[in-house]
């Protein structure tokens, strides 16, 4: 899933693996990144609903929303998920 903040709106995308994907990631278990190329994959169609069934996977970190560090933001930074609720925007 693809994430997009821009000045008033949010854009959001999904993809899915194809056959191509599933058979390059069941033989290259920890792959570079920069193989995996878009013939592996393709968009997907994306609902949005007020109904979520399912859960939310969030930062274990007290840092959760990197919209507002601005110029803070490391992009090679590593982290770990956990399930959980996000909490509410301004927070």
């Amino acid at each position: 899933m693809n994430v997009a903040f821009t000045p008033g709106s949010l854009s959001l995308t999904a993809y899915k693996l194809n056959l191509n994907g599933y058979e390059f990631l069941k033989a290259n278990p920890n792959p570079n990144p920069s193989a995996f190329t878009n013939v592996y994959y393709e968009k997907s169609q994306l609902l949005l609903s007020e109904k979520f069934l399912g859960f939310f996977m969030v930062p274990d970190n007290v840092i959760w929303n990197y919209n507002f560090i601005g110029l803070g933001v490391v992009t090679n930074l590593k982290y770990t998920l956990v399930p959980g609720a996000p909490k509410e925007f301004y927070h």
